[in-house]
């Protein structure tokens, strides 16, 4: 077995963490993106109904 296999195994641990912490902040993110494009969205449509009642 080589020596090394150790800090491989640590590293490929790691990274793969790395990339799991980094697709979750991603998620969390394109979340709010899509709650503020909604409440935008029911603005702009709430906006639109008082102008036509005019």
């Amino acid at each position: 077995m080589p020596p090394y296999l150790g800090y491989m195994t640590a590293a490929y641990m790691i990274l793969w963490a790395a990339i799991l912490v980094y697709f979750l902040r991603l998620s969390q993110r394109e979340k709010a993106i899509w709650e503020e494009l909604q409440a935008l969205r029911g603005i702009l449509s709430r906006g639109e109904n008082t102008e036509q009642s005019k």
